[in-house]
């Protein structure tokens, strides 16, 4: 039984919390991993049913992840597979809840063994700026070499949504392994990212790390071509005091301006 979205009443019954609902279903044998049209599994639906705001669970919360419990328990015999179903989306029950700030939930997903090693779950948790989260996932041993489509990194990410604080503990978290000049699908490093949106702290902190200011991106574009293409007055500005500042920066963009 499903409704026009392809919806079952589990699906319903996890997104409005209702847990007696969940264990009749249960009991009666309900299916646990049938997508709705939107992909949607009901360990899905709770993720998605409400974001979790800090780090408190009030009642509501504490009926989730009993769910959650009830959920997981019912697939034990094929739980890795049902904690790895996507969405249309391409996202997993965790890579939503690293989305939402749902920290409570992610220490569960966790412990029944959700799988980190892909880039959406990390990703998602730059791009929402919870730091807790991010801090959460590398504990775990989180990749941060792990890419998404356009090849972005943790680091791109972090430059992308301007997450400053995240971006200072990925760069401390590996300290001198960290590889600030890995590339994207353009050939962006952070710090091209960076200089691309206008994130003038980011190109700061990227730049007291010795990031390469003289990188250039698969059309031959450096950063001051880039600022300069995207209008970004504030981090061309940046950019300009930090070459003046270094001697060899400085001689090699001069010896490039000479030739055009």
């Amino acid at each position: 039984i499903f409704d026009r979205k392809n919806a079952t009443p589990l699906h319903f019954a996890c997104r409005f919390n209702s847990i007696d609902c969940v264990r009749l279903f249960l009991t009666h044998q309900a299916t646990i991993d049938r997508q709705d049209a939107s992909g949607n599994t009901p360990l899905h639906c709770i993720a998605l049913s409400q974001q979790i705001i800090e780090n408190h669970m009030d009642e509501n919360d504490l009926l989730k992840i009993t769910i959650v419990h009830m959920l997981l328990n019912a697939a034990k015999d094929y739980r890795q597979f049902y904690l790895e179903i996507e969405n249309k989306d391409k996202k997993t029950a965790l890579s939503i809840a690293c989305e939402y700030g749902n920290i409570n939930l992610i220490r569960i997903l966790l412990i029944y063994g959700a799988n980190i090693h892909n880039s959406m779950p990390i990703h998602m948790a730059i791009k929402s700026g919870n730091i807790d989260i991010v801090q959460l996932l590398l504990e775990y041993q989180v990749k941060l070499i792990l890419t998404n489509i356009y090849l972005e990194t943790s680091l791109h990410i972090a430059c992308k949504y301007n997450r400053i604080d995240v971006l200072q503990i990925l760069i401390n978290y590996q300290n001198e392994n960290i590889d600030l000049e890995v590339r994207d699908y353009h050939g962006y490093t952070p710090l091209l990212t960076a200089s691309y949106f206008n994130h003038q702290h980011c190109i700061n902190i990227l730049l007291m790390n010795k990031a390469d200011i003289t990188a250039s991106d698969n059309y031959g574009k450096n950063i001051l071509h880039i600022c300069v293409e995207q209008h970004c007055q504030d981090a061309l500005q940046i950019c300009l005091e930090w070459i003046k500042k270094d001697i060899h920066s400085y001689d090699i963009f001069m010896k490039d301006d000479r030739h055009g």
